[in-house]
């Protein structure tokens, strides 16, 4: 059995730390991309395996830099993310249906952060305020929740362990920017699928 991390720099972020995890970081994906492009992500092409766990690492850009530019007076923050969450697992399925052996798990979007106490890379801008994208990280994770057990996805939830009392990523547990580093906290999640 191998574990295999698939998407944006989150799928290397504190998984780099832990050993025979298998990290396949897709560049700067978006969640969005994922649900409307099949070819982006072909798991016969990274050695997947029936027995194998499969975790899929995307959302954090689509909630920094994109869910904001699609409200409008029609389109709520929720219809966005309701939108993208569905396309997302709908997507994973058919990405994971011919391997009914593996374990899928779906990985939570990290906690927001503030923005004036990180870099902000030029290309992905954090756009909203930090509370409204806090909102959106939130409701996304909760829509994941929600969902992932219809399909038969592990939510691969350490949301809790790594907010500040804010609601904003734990700096100490970060890389200083948007990333989960500490492995001790993957790891035991980690740990709790591999012996289920």
């Amino acid at each position: 059995m191998t574990v295999h991390t698939f998407g944006d720099s989150h799928s290397n972020a504190g998984w780099n730390r832990l050993p025979d995890v298998r990290r396949h970081n897709l560049g700067p994906v978006l969640c969005y991309s994922i649900g409307l492009k099949d070819e982006l992500l072909d798991l016969h092409n990274y050695g997947v395996t029936d027995g194998d766990v499969v975790i899929f690492c995307f959302g954090e850009i689509d909630c920094r830099c994109h869910v904001q530019k699609h409200i409008s007076e029609d389109r709520s923050h929720e219809k966005v993310i309701d939108e993208l969450v569905d396309n997302y697992l709908r997507a994973i399925q058919r990405k994971t249906t011919s391997f009914p052996g593996v374990t899928v798990c779906v990985y939570n979007v990290p906690p927001a952060v503030r923005k004036e106490m990180t870099w902000q890379h030029p290309q992905y801008p954090y756009l909203g305020t930090d509370e409204e994208r806090r909102t959106y990280v939130e409701y996304f994770n909760a829509c994941l929740r929600q969902r992932c057990p219809a399909f038969g996805y592990i939510f691969f939830d350490i949301y809790d362990q790594c907010v500040d009392e804010d609601g904003f990523l734990h700096a100490p547990i970060s890389d200083q920017v948007v990333h989960i580093q500490d492995a001790t906290i993957i790891g035991g999640f980690l740990d709790k699928v591999l012996s289920a």
